[in-house]
């Protein structure tokens, strides 16, 4: 479950229709019930139609990577994922989601929690969308 997240810093882009952002999460960790901080660099960016230069965006992608603090820090609960959004043909409401995530297994997640972590990320975060989209 998501304690929280905040931008430590938001890198400059030559585009704006790109966001490159380092960003601190704290999240519990389920049965376990420890709690762990990463630090992720995430970049999103639109999808342009591949038809020969329409111009027009078919969808966003979202890639993060956890990194370190410091040269001498080990880093800790390594992961990957990468996002693909895309809104669903003649249903304007709807947005199709294909997230693949990797991390690592470390002394603070035992193995079998790992799939319920990714659930539970995933959920976080159209929970987090929907909030942003009522604001």
């Amino acid at each position: 479950n998501s304690l929280g997240k905040k931008n430590v810093c938001i890198l400059p882009s030559s585009n704006d229709d790109e966001t490159t952002v380092i960003v601190e999460h704290d999240m519990r960790i389920p049965i376990v019930g420890t709690s762990i901080q990463t630090l992720a660099l995430t970049h999103s960016r639109p999808i342009h139609c591949g038809d020969g230069g329409c111009g027009c965006d078919i969808g966003y992608i979202v890639v993060s990577r956890s990194v370190k603090r410091g040269l001498e820090e080990e880093e800790k609960d390594p992961f990957y994922s990468i996002s693909i959004l895309r809104p669903v043909p003649n249903q304007p409401e709807k947005t199709d989601l294909i997230n693949v995530a990797q991390m690592g297994v470390s002394n603070h997640v035992p193995g079998f929690v790992l799939r319920k972590i990714g659930f539970m990320g995933a959920s976080d975060f159209f929970a987090n969308l929907r909030r942003l989209c009522r604001k």
